[in-house]
């Protein structure tokens, strides 16, 4: 009884840990991403200051 009961403890870390390691790795994912779409926002704002210039506006 007692081996049933150390292996569902076990078992039960063991999705408590991918859990928390697969949300940790996502917001890690996410992070990245908002930081290459301000470097990308950064490079459309400059992109447009200059057409305008270059138009004349």
């Amino acid at each position: 009884m007692a081996g049933i009961v150390i292996g569902v403890a076990i078992v039960v870390v063991l999705v408590v840990a991918a859990r928390v390691l697969y949300s940790w790795n996502d917001s890690r994912r996410a992070r990245v991403f908002e930081e290459h779409l301000d470097d990308n926002y950064e490079a459309i704002t400059e992109h447009r200051i200059r057409r305008n210039f270059m138009q004349g506006g």
